[in-house]
C-alpha cells in the first residue's frame, strides 16, 4: 500500500524575486516526494500579512533583510495572526550572527543559511512543522550532510579557509535532538565535539538516571544519589564537548538537549587536526574557552548574593542568550543552579512575577496623579 501523500501550505516572503522563484521551484513535488507543497509567494511583507489574515498556512519562510520590513518584524507580526504556524528565516552568511541573536524575538523555529540545497530546505521545513505540531522525531535523527555554508553559521568554524570547510563538510554529521535527549553521557571517553546550530543544550554533572541497584559502599551510595547539577547553558554559536577533548579525559559531564536543537558533530580527531594546522582556528578556540571561563567567574561572583539576586542573575543570563526561562527551565533546575531548594525558588519567583506588573503600573499611576 502506497503511503498517503501529505499536503503542506507554505507562505514565502522575499523582496528578491529570484529567491522567490528558486524556493517555489525547490518546493515543487518530484517523484518520490511524500509531501505536496502548496505555495503562496510575495515580495511585499505587507501583502503577505494581508494574505495571512485570510488564509491559514503550515509554514512561513521569510528573508531576513528586506527594505520596508525586516524578517524579524515580519515574523513577529505573522506570529500574532498565526501562532501555530512554523516560522523559518533565510539569511546570507554576513547576517548569521545578527539573526542568531534575534531568533528568540520572533520565535523562529528554524534558520536557513544561504545558499542552501533542496534536501536541506525540505529537512528544515519538515522539522519546523513537526516541532510546532508536537510530532516526536526519533532520537539523534540525521539531517542532510551539511555544506560549507552551513558550517560557517558557527563563528568558530567561520575562521577556517573555504577549502578546509569543504573538507570538513565531508566528515561532519548534522543531527537533531528533541528536548531531554542526551548527546553525551557523563564519563564517556571523548570522541566528538558538538557545534550548536539552533536550540539550547545544558552541560550537566551528576546522576541523570539514578541506578536502582544496591550501592556497594557509603561513597558509592552518595555518588548514586547525587542530584544532577547544571554547569552551563549553551545556545547557537556555542561549542560543547571541547573541554574533555583537550584534556583527553573520560571524566566528562553529560550534554543534554534542553530544547529541540540541531548540532553539527565532528570526530575529535578532525578538530584536533584543524587546530594543529590552522593558527587562526586555534586562536578562535582559545578565545571561546577563555570567554567560557570568564563567564563562569562572573557567575560565581553573582552567586555570592542573596537568593533573589542569584535567581535574577540566572534569569538575565538565560535571556541574554535568547532562552525562554518560563518554558524550558523547571524550578528544580533553577534551584540546582543557584544552590537552593525548589520550594524556596518557587516562592521567590512567585514574588518576582507578582512584583513585575506593579512595577509597570507605578509610572502610569504616578503620571496620572501628576
Amino acid at each position: 500500500m502506497l503511503p498517503k501523500l501529505k499536503h503542506r501550505s507554505v507562505l514565502i516572503v522575499d523582496n528578491d524575486a529570484n529567491i522567490v522563484r528558486l524556493l517555489q521551484m525547490q518546493l515543487q513535488a518530484v517523484d518520490g516526494d511524500l509531501v505536496l507543497h502548496e505555495v503562496q509567494a510575495f515580495t511585499d511583507p505587507q501583502a503577505a500579512l494581508a494574505c495571512a489574515g485570510t488564509q491559514g498556512f503550515d509554514a512561513v519562510i521569510s528573508d531576513y533583510r528586506m527594505p520596508v520590513m525586516d524578517g524579524v518584524a515580519f515574523l513577529q507580526a505573522f506570529a500574532v495572526l498565526q501562532p501555530r504556524c512554523a516560522r523559518l528565516m533565510l539569511s546570507g552568511f554576513s547576517d548569521t550572527e545578527a539573526v542568531l541573536r534575534m531568533v528568540d524575538e520572533a520565535a523562529i523555529h528554524r534558520f536557513i543559511p544561504k545558499p542552501w540545497s533542496r534536501p536541506e530546505l525540505l529537512a528544515l521545513l519538515g522539522e519546523a512543522v513537526a516541532s510546532v505540531g508536537g510530532a516526536v522525531a526519533p532520537k539523534r535523527h540525521a539531517l542532510p550532510r551539511p555544506t560549507a555554508t552551513t558550517l560557517r553559521t558557527s563563528p568558530l568554524l567561520a575562521e577556517l579557509p573555504d577549502a578546509v570547510l569543504e573538507r570538513l563538510a565531508t566528515v561532519a554529521h548534522w543531527e537533531g535532538y528533541n528536548a531531554t535527549e542526551t548527546l553525551v553521557q557523563q564519563d564517556e571517553q571523548p570522541s566528538a565535539v558538538y557545534f550548536v546550530i539552533s536550540g539550547y543544550v545544558k552541560v550537566m554533572r551528576g546522576n541523570l538516571q539514578p541506578n536502582q541497584t544496591k550501592a556497594q559502599s557509603a561513597v558509592d551510595r552518595r555518588l548514586r544519589l547525587r542530584p544532577p547539577v547544571m554547569l552551563a547553558l549553551l545556545g547557537p554559536g556555542d561549542v560543547a564537548g571541547e573541554v574533555a577533548l583537550w584534556l583527553n579525559s573520560s571524566g566528562s559531564p553529560s550534554i543534554v538537549a534542553l530544547t529541540p536543537c540541531q548540532v553539527i558533530r565532528f570526530a575529535s580527531v578532525d578538530l584536533v587536526a584543524c587546530v594543529q594546522q590552522y593558527p587562526l582556528f586555534a586562536l578562535a578556540v582559545a578565545r571561546k574557552m577563555a570567554l567560557r571561563l570568564s563567564d563562569a567567574d562572573h557567575q560565581i561572583e553573582l552567586m555570592r548574593g542573596d537568593l533573589e539576586g542569584r535567581i535574577h542573575a540566572i534569569v538575565r543570563q538565560c535571556r541574554s542568550i535568547g532562552l525562554d526561562v518560563d518554558r524550558w527551565l523547571t524550578k528544580a533546575e533553577i534551584a540546582r543552579m543557584v544552590g537552593a531548594t525548589r520550594v524556596a525558588v518557587s516562592q521567590v519567583m512567585s514574588r518576582m512575577s507578582q512584583a513585575a506588573p506593579s512595577a509597570h503600573k507605578t509610572p502610569r499611576s504616578s503620571q496620572a496623579k501628576a
